[in-house]
């Protein structure tokens, strides 16, 4: 190329981090709120966690759990 010109970007939250922090949340009976997360990564961990009986909110980039 000619010219190069500068971007944004922005890397996406780290789903296996935020399932640790929610089955750490599960476990110890916790609650937690997780901010600028990506809710459909984590739908099959919430499902799993909502069927052992955590409340969870989904809020735009956001998630509560309450076990």
């Amino acid at each position: 190329v000619t010219r190069l010109s500068g971007t944004t970007y922005q890397v996406i939250p780290d789903r296996i981090i935020a399932g640790t922090y929610l089955t750490a949340a599960a476990m110890t009976r916790g609650t937690i709120i997780l901010n600028d997360v990506r809710n459909e990564h984590l739908v099959t961990m919430t499902e799993k966690l909502e069927m052992m009986g955590c409340q969870i909110i989904h809020e735009k980039n956001r998630l509560f759990i309450r076990s």
